[in-house]
Formats: structure tokens, sequence, C-alpha cells
């Protein structure tokens, strides 16, 4: 597990309504949690330009495209 980001609105994305969507329900250490989809993660880390998530978003896009290619016949 790495770092947790807890945010409230989010640039490029809105508010928890419109995030939700975009998210799934899992259970970790004992609390159900909502994680965003990859491809929403990634839309969200370009629209907040901040340093951290740039350095974020090569490994990011990297899964998805794995992800991608898995799902290929």
């Amino acid at each position: 597990v790495g770092d947790i980001d807890l945010l409230g609105d989010l640039v490029g994305g809105g508010g928890y309504e419109q995030l939700a969507s975009h998210s799934s329900q899992v259970t970790m250490f004992g609390r159900s949690v909502r994680l965003m989809d990859l491809p929403w993660l990634i839309r969200l880390k370009r629209a907040a330009g901040l340093p951290k998530d740039h350095e974020a978003l090569a490994e990011l896009e990297a899964l998805q495209e794995e992800r991608v290619a898995g799902e290929d016949p």
C-alpha cells in the first residue's frame, strides 16, 4: 500500500457525486473505501498539474497500457 490522498473537490473531476461513478468500493484494513478507477485517476492527476502528480503519471500510464494490452484477444 502506498500513499493515500483524501480529497474533496478535485480539479477536472468535481465533487463526490461526479467522481463516485468512476470508482469502486473495496475493503482495506477492515474499512470500506472507494478507489478511483485508473483512467480517471490519470485524468485527475493531469488536471491537477502538481509536481508529485506529474511524477506519478508515467507509471500510471504504463500500468494502463499493460491493462489494455492484456484485454486484447
